[in-house]
Parts: C-alpha cells; structure tokens; sequence
C-alpha cells in the first residue's frame, strides 16, 4: 500500500514540477517577440536534451535583452558547464533564489555551480537539500557521487605536502 501511495505523489510531483515550470515559462513567453519566442522554444529543447553548450548562447542573448530571473537560471545552469562562464553561473543561480520554490532542480543545479567554483563545502550541502526531494534513485545515485567528489575534494584540500627544495 505505501508503494502505491509513493508512486501516486513521485506522479504527482512529477506533473507539479512541470506545471510550475511551465507557468515561469508562459509569464516570460508573453512578453516575448516572436523570433525571441522561437529562440526560447529552441534552447528549451536543449536543455531538456541536456544540450547545455548549445542552449548556452540563446539563453544568454535572451537574458541580456529581458533579464528575467527564470531565463537567468537556465543561462546559469547552462553556464556551469563552459570554464569561461562558470564563476557567472554561481552569481546567475543565486539571483534566481526568489523563485527557487518554483524550480525543483535548483539545489541540484546550485551545488553544481558551488562544485565547479571549488566551493565544495556549500555545494555539498545544497545536495543534501536536494536529497531532501522525491527524486528517483538513480538521480539519488548521481546526487551521492556529486557529495562524495565534494568530500574528497574537501579532504584533499587538508591534505598537506611535503616539499623537499
């Protein structure tokens, strides 16, 4: 009985999520041209694809023209992954934290920011937040090795050297 009842609410978070999303896209596409609007639509596909470096470009020139704190939590998470523009992907994520209730994957993708900014301490624990969510096991997998690159990085960090000059 209680695994029907985890499937029923893991589906029904599911369908949240994407509503909640959804609803931060339409407030955004309303204001938008039209040629802007099928830009949006192109680098959604994207990141849905996780084709972050292709969706990067669009969403920057995007956020440039509206500065909108949804499309500068994509251009963020999508920043994560250029070396160029991983210390702005932080910053990005940050400023969208007044819309985090309506974005599940925000700790996920704010501790990948903190990791990629040798931030490990923080990012680990916006992990552990992210835990805190229904999530399926394998992305708790995945989540669990984010933690454990953080911890090993943090014990090498303490690691001293000896230097023999």
């Amino acid at each position: 009985m209680k695994l029907i009842y985890v499937l029923i609410f893991s589906l029904l978070a599911l369908s949240i999520k994407s509503q909640i999303q959804d609803s931060l896209r339409d407030d955004i596409a309303i204001k938008m041209s039209p040629e802007d609007l099928v830009q949006f639509r192109m680098a959604d596909s994207y990141f849905k694809k996780l084709e972050y470096l292709m969706a990067l470009p669009i969403y920057d020139s995007l956020y440039a023209k509206y500065k909108n704190s949804y499309i500068g939590y994509l251009f963020g998470c999508c920043s994560i992954f250029e070396s160029h523009y991983s210390a702005r992907s932080e910053e990005l994520i940050i400023q969208a934290g007044v819309i985090k209730k309506f974005l599940p994957d925000y700790y996920y993708y704010f501790g990948l920011s903190l990791t990629a900014n040798n931030k490990y301490q923080y990012a680990k624990e916006q992990f552990n937040n992210y835990l805190k969510y229904p999530i399926s096991n394998d992305l708790k997998q995945h989540v669990n090795a984010q933690i454990e690159i953080c911890e090993n990085n943090l014990k090498a960090k303490e690691k001293k050297l000896k230097l023999k000059i």
